[in-house]
Formats: structure tokens, sequence, C-alpha cells
């Protein structure tokens, strides 16, 4: 496995938009009671965004799976 995070700023706008707004409605999902919360979380964010002043680290893992290689530890 390979560490490959997303690093996302505003010059990805449109998805960190949709990565914020997926997030928030998770959380809404698991609480409703969060669902004002979550959107002025979601405005707070979407302002920063908006103003260059936000930026968005997503853990990710690439991973390969190559037929006939032996597994790694």
């Amino acid at each position: 496995m390979i560490a490959t995070d997303w690093d996302l700023d505003s010059a990805n706008t449109e998805f960190v938009e949709r990565y914020l707004s997926d997030r928030a409605q998770a959380a809404v999902e698991q609480d409703p009671s969060m669902r004002e919360d979550a959107a002025e979380w979601l405005r707070r964010r979407s302002g920063q965004l908006r103003a260059g002043d936000l930026t968005v680290r997503v853990g990710h893992l690439d991973i390969a799976c190559v037929p006939g290689s032996a597994p790694t530890a």
C-alpha cells in the first residue's frame, strides 16, 4: 500500500464543496439533531474555501494487486 493523501484547496472548489457537503450530510444521517450545526459548519467551510483560506487533506491509500506477485508485509 502506498499513502497518496489528497491535498485539496480552492483549485478544486467543486470537488471540495461536494466532499464537505457529503460529510455534513453523513453527520446529520447519524444524528438528525446536528442539522443546524452541520449547515452552519458547511456555510463556514464553504466561505473559507471561496476565500482561498481552506485546504483539505483526505487520507488515502493506493493498493496495487498484480497477478502472480507475492504479498508483502
